[in-house]
């Protein structure tokens, strides 16, 4: 218990304290207001939630090909607003989170008492594919703009380094 607390409270202060500090400063206007800030904070914290567990597996992935020779590339991915494909999640990210969905799965009947500490784990690996589609499109991310949600304030206001770069990339 004192282990969970603990990992709790190192995954949840900085992101309470990053909106308390927006809060107390009056900057919450920037982020689309009040609401809007707790409810981007709680969204974010969500999918990062569900996205935990696929990222743990791919460092897995990379410290076992470390230790082992394998040779595994890193490759950035693209900062274009880009959708994945369903075939290039499954490709990427389905092959990593089935063998250990499939564990989770097969581990639940055979110690119910495990089952509720599984059940994020495994909610998180099966909805891995779907949530790594939906979160990568383009029609997303503008429906969250256009209600302000997930908003920061160099969205509305871009400082002068951006909108020079920006500009001599031809998008100003």
């Amino acid at each position: 218990t004192a282990l969970w607390m603990l990992t709790l409270a190192l995954l949840l202060t900085p992101r309470a304290l990053g909106v308390a500090c927006v809060w107390l400063k009056g900057e919450h206007a920037d982020y689309g207001g009040r609401i809007r800030l707790v409810t981007s904070a709680l969204l974010e914290l969500l999918v990062s939630a569900l996205q935990a567990p696929v990222r743990m597996l791919g460092h897995t992935a990379f410290v076992i090909g470390t230790l082992t020779g394998l040779r595994l590339e890193w490759k950035s991915p693209p900062r274009d607003a880009n959708a994945i494909g369903w075939r290039d999640a499954i490709r990427r990210i389905g092959l990593l989170a089935a063998p250990a969905g499939l564990l989770a799965v097969l581990a639940l009947p055979s110690d119910a008492l495990s089952a509720p500490h599984l059940a994020p784990l495994l909610a998180a690996l099966l909805l891995a594919v779907p949530l790594a589609v939906l979160s990568s499109h383009p029609r997303v991310g503008a429906a969250l703009r256009r209600v302000r949600m997930l908003w920061v304030p160099e969205e509305r206001r871009p400082p002068l380094t951006l909108r020079n770069a920006l500009a001599q990339r031809g998008f100003a």
